[in-house]
């Protein structure tokens, strides 16, 4: 315990130290995007495109409290400097009264108070904070606390107590406010900033090969006459290309992501609201305190801590074995119990291979979407010990995939979704997922479905993603119409702190995840699997979960499946 407090001292000395070595140089460089040499401009928004991109967007409706953060933003008539965002080594957090006792079942509460890096207070919200409350680390045992924006300056952490023990509040600020609306603007667009869809294509003329940028829209900087529409011709989802220079519309025979080598053209860079240990992933200071858990309410001074329990029944008792769905991602949905992931939503158990064989028996399962799901696939025919083959083309990542499990009559089937996909393929490896739903025979009675979307539509409108899952919703219903016993699983979005050029931030996932839950979350015969919580206990950081965190996540799947 005292080596821990003095590493706490010497973390907390350098803390300050980093804090006030910013301060200084924020004086001169301010928050600023464009370089000029050794230094940089201060960036200014301009007020229009805030009301156009985001204020007027669909999707902001979703989130009143981010909404308010940017009206705010607009009444002031420069951006705000650098030194007057959001200083994580200068935002506190208190424990509520200073209370450290509580009885198991109770809901601690916590106090951030947002300061800039003049140690002002903050006066608007806004800003992306992620709050869990550990027992330990190894063995993992922790759960994650929701926080609720106060719209000015102030949030209020609320964490639940399943076990009996003590416990400890890890606070990080995830983004300021004020870099939340960069990526909101930098992410508003029908084509992606600093990455490329390209499209290979033939031109008849010169007889040879062409690359041609392929987007959503190019209205604002072509005519119609300019592009080639390549949009779904079965529910019109759009996909436009550029004409070859012969000014020709040939098919697509490829398609592959690059990267813009401009740094100027990438969302976070090597920017100044994107400073890791500054403004980005930084640890918040306090409460430097741990909290004592008792099964009933008791002053632990001077009394030795109960020994700690693994799940005690008292739990189940004081609170509800089935949580409400909440459209919040960081709201619990369960807990880590010594490596160990306890579910508020049923009573799951572990990933175990041989019931999910028994309860799979004479089924179809297909995994359709993004190449999270292509784990899942790969994970259960390898689990099952089953046999994949792919369909015919080029041996590619997106590649159909079917699997079968002969000795109990398993079949699996794994389909990527439509553009935009970063994966290197031909337009055959990128069905719609509304295409891939609605060519499912009908009348299946033993067939599940998994589907998940959002990594590649990352840097686009949200609206455009809004667009593609409400046509999603459709055409499940329309596969219930045919199947009315088929069962349908949403998996939900995670965490994950591995930043590249198509998903720089775990906030733009955050943020497909509300809108994820808000279509699908009350949806009649649609089961929601939340991972958001789980995988920010467990501090997930690639985006690609390891097989641990991957086998705790089908064993939830498995749960919802056929244990209840």
């Amino acid at each position: 315990m005292k080596l821990y407090i003095k590493y706490l001292i010497i973390l907390t000395i350098l803390q300050v130290i980093g804090v006030l070595y910013h301060v200084t140089k924020s004086r001169g460089v301010h928050s600023r995007w464009r370089k000029h040499g050794s230094t940089f401009e201060q960036w200014q928004p301009e007020h229009s495109d805030i009301k156009q991109k985001i204020q007027s967007s669909k999707w902001i409706k979703y989130f009143p409290r981010v909404c308010d953060m940017v009206s705010k933003l607009q009444t002031i008539k420069t951006f705000p400097l650098l030194e007057d965002t959001t200083c994580a080594n200068l935002t506190t957090v208190t424990l509520f009264n200073d209370k450290t006792d509580y009885q198991i079942g109770d809901t601690l509460k916590a106090i951030i108070q947002a300061r800039n890096f003049n140690n002002g207070t903050k006066w608007y919200g806004g800003d992306f904070f992620r709050a869990t409350l550990y027992r330990t680390f190894e063995p993992l045992a922790g759960v994650a606390c929701d926080i609720v924006d106060k719209l000015n300056g102030s949030y209020v952490i609320s964490c639940p107590l399943p076990w009996i023990g003590k416990a400890r509040l890890s606070v990080k600020l995830i983004h300021p406010s004020e870099s939340l609306l960069t990526l909101m603007l930098n992410s508003s667009g029908s084509r992606e900033l600093g990455v490329s869809l390209k499209a290979t294509v033939n031109n008849t003329f010169t007889n040879k090969q062409e690359l041609v940028e392929c987007g959503f829209d190019f209205g604002d900087k072509l005519s119609s006459n300019q592009i080639c529409n390549h949009s779904n011709p079965r529910n019109g989802e759009p996909w436009f290309c550029v004409k070859t220079t012969s000014h020709e519309c040939p098919p697509i025979e490829w398609m592959d992501r690059y990267y813009d080598k401009d740094e100027d053209n990438q969302i976070q860079g090597n920017k100044p609201l994107f400073k890791t240990g500054i403004n980005l992933r930084t640890r918040v200071r306090g409460p430097n305190k741990w909290v004592y858990i008792t099964t009933k309410a008791q002053n632990n001074v001077g009394k030795p801590i109960p020994k700690i329990t693994k799940f005690h029944d008292l739990f189940k008792r004081n609170v509800a074995q089935t949580a409400p769905f909440s459209k919040e991602p960081m709201s619990a949905t369960g807990w880590f119990d010594d490596d160990q992931w306890r579910s508020f939503l049923c009573n799951n158990t572990l990933f175990n291979v041989k019931n999910l064989e028994d309860c799979l028996r004479n089924h179809t399962v297909y995994f359709i979407g993004d190449s999270t799901v292509r784990h899942w696939y790969n994970f259960t025919i390898t689990e099952l010990n089953g046999t994949d083959y792919a369909t015919d083309g080029p041996s590619i990542w997106a590649q159909a995939r079917n699997g079968v499990v002969n000795r109990s009559n398993i079949t699996l089937h794994y389909r990527a979704h439509g553009p935009p996909l970063h994966n290197p393929g031909t337009l055959k490896v990128r069905p719609y997922i509304t295409d891939t739903m609605d060519d499912i025979p009908a009348n299946s009675d033993k067939m599940i479905v998994l589907f998940s979307i959002g990594l590649h539509m990352d840097l686009f409108n949200p609206d455009i993603y809004l667009h593609r899952i409400r046509g999603i919703k459709l055409a499940i219903q329309r596969l219930q119409s045919r199947s009315p016993k088929v069962r349908v699983f949403v998996k939900g979005h995670h965490v994950h702190s591995q930043s590249t050029r198509i998903c720089p931030s775990d906030w733009l996932s955050y943020r497909h995840d509300v809108l994820l839950r808000h279509i699908f979350g009350e949806s009649h015969g649609v089961n929601y699997l939340p991972f958001w919580d789980m995988t920010s206990v467990f501090n997930n950081r690639p985006y690609h979960p390891n097989k641990k965190l991957l086998r705790i996540q089908l064993g939830l799947f498995q749960s919802f499946l056929c244990d209840n």
